[in-house]
Parts: structure tokens; C-alpha cells; sequence
């Protein structure tokens, strides 16, 4: 069968919201976390994007200086336990990046392989439909057309593009 569609056993709106409950469970037990927040984020761009081999220095000079360590007024092992959790944590964070696009292009795939025959079926019915033959089915064609932005009213014709073209075109060089 050239066009079968897949058979689910369960629902796909109950197969989503099962797995949207497993993706909401991911985060629990990670201390601290919260999304992001638009006017927050953007204070953070500048001192999120320090590397972990800068965070590692800062603790070594504070493990070296009492009075770097007083000034910078967090302990050393919190600046370890960052760079630790982003470690751990980038190969999660990659991923579920890479999940995700696998299930966007999941259901382009699936999407494309009905909106082709969908396509087929709106082209024929445009033939052999007519509001004289069927009207009711008529009234569907046309609700296809309008969902595609096909209402049949045409846009103003572009201007003449050779002209212009041809006009700011650069003279050949002689050879």
C-alpha cells in the first residue's frame, strides 16, 4: 500500500500527554530549577557565558587568597559545584535538543506524507467538482482552497521586470 497511514494503539493525544508528564518529571531533584524569565535572562548573558576553566581559576585563587575569597562573598565550592553540574549536565541538555528535533522532523515526515494526498484530492476534486454536480461537496473544495489561501481573487500583476532589469544590467566588457 503506497499511501497507508500508521495504525496507533493508543490515542495520540494520550501517547502526548504521556510523554509531555515524563518530560515535565526530568527536572525534579535539580536544585534551583526555574525558567527563564525574559528581563532576568538577559541580565545573565554576560556573566553566564564565563567558561568553566574561568569559574575553576576564580576558585583556585580563592582557595589561595582569604581576601579574594571574603570579597567575591560566594564559597569556593559553589563555583566547583557549577562547573560539575554543567558537565553533567550538557550531555542531557544535547540530548534533549536532539530529541526534540527528531520529533519535529517525525511529524513533518508524517504530515507530508497525508498533505501530498491531501494536495492530490484538492486538485482532482477542482476538476470534477462543481457547485452543479455536488454542491455539497463544492463547499468543501472551496474550504480547502481558503485554508490553503486560495480564494481565487488575484494579487495585482508585478511590474514589468525585464524592464527594469535590463535598464540597471551593467554593459558587457570587451574581451
Amino acid at each position: 500500500m503506497r499511501n497507508a497511514v500508521l495504525e496507533t494503539t493508543v490515542p495520540h493525544t494520550e501517547l502526548a500527554a504521556q510523554l509531555l508528564a515524563k518530560v515535565r518529571a526530568l527536572p525534579e531533584g535539580l536544585d534551583g530549577f526555574t525558567f527563564a524569565r525574559i528581563p532576568v535572562r538577559q541580565k545573565l548573558n554576560a556573566s553566564k557565558s564565563v567558561p568553566a576553566p574561568f569559574l575553576e581559576a576564580a576558585a583556585f585563587l580563592m582557595e589561595g587568597s582569604a581576601a579574594l575569597a571574603a570579597a567575591a562573598g560566594i564559597p569556593v565550592a559553589a563555583l566547583r559545584d557549577v562547573v560539575e553540574l554543567e558537565r553533567a549536565f550538557a550531555p542531557v541538555l544535547l540530548e534533549l535538543q536532539e530529541i526534540a528535533r527528531a520529533i519535529e522532523y517525525t511529524l513533518a515526515l508524517r504530515k507530508a506524507a497525508v498533505g501530498k494526498a491531501a494536495l492530490d484530492v484538492y486538485s482532482v476534486a477542482r476538476r470534477l467538482i462543481t457547485p452543479e454536480t455536488d454542491s455539497a461537496l463544492y463547499a468543501h473544495v472551496t474550504d480547502m482552497a481558503a485554508a490553503l489561501g486560495r480564494t481565487g481573487k488575484r494579487k495585482k500583476p508585478l511590474p514589468d521586470t525585464e524592464k527594469t532589469a535590463s535598464a540597471t544590467q551593467r554593459p558587457a566588457q570587451a574581451a
